[in-house]
């Protein structure tokens, strides 16, 4: 008969339980700013209303951009100043929410206007300038599986149970 003297785990699974919602909380906080510092200022870049699906703008908005030489969802640049330079990121271990200040004509959803006796349909473009794309997406994701899994693998906890 063998008697055991000492069992020793490394990294056991309770730790890594414990830990798991820190680790998934930080590694989407993580994702949320690595949105925000690469994805979304393409939003601010040429050729980013095709990419995107921005919705189709009247006439004189298209006309007084083109004259302008305008970049896509900028009218004075407060909008992407305001979006880059303000930013803050909260979250829970299932929801991470990164909030930025913008100007107060920039709307989440659509809105109707009656000016000057016309009905106009405003486009939202809050949700235009939070739009991710699948390939960003996937980019996403992965980042958030590589940081997790690193992280879990990181947890080194020795536990010494003594039997007999």
């Amino acid at each position: 008969m063998i008697r055991v003297k000492q069992i020793v785990i490394v990294g056991s699974f309770d730790d890594m339980r414990a830990a798991a919602p820190r680790i998934i909380r930080r590694g989407m906080i993580a994702m949320v700013r690595h949105w925000h510092s690469k994805f979304m200022p393409a939003h601010f870049r040429r050729g980013a209303a095709r990419v995107y699906s921005y919705k189709r703008r009247g006439p004189t908005y298209a006309r007084q951009k083109s004259r302008r030489g305008k970049l896509p969802l900028m009218w004075k640049g407060t909008t992407k100043a305001q979006a880059r330079a303000l930013f803050h990121v909260t979250g829970t271990a299932t929801r991470v929410r990164g909030k930025f200040i913008l100007p107060s004509y920039i709307r989440m959803g659509t809105t109707s206007r009656l000016i000057k006796g016309k009905h106009y349909v405003l486009p939202a473009v809050g949700q235009e300038l939070t739009t991710i794309k699948a390939r960003e997406k996937v980019v996403l994701v992965k980042q958030l599986r590589r940081r997790t899994l690193a992280a879990l693998r990181g947890i080194r906890t020795r536990r010494t149970i003594k039997v007999g």
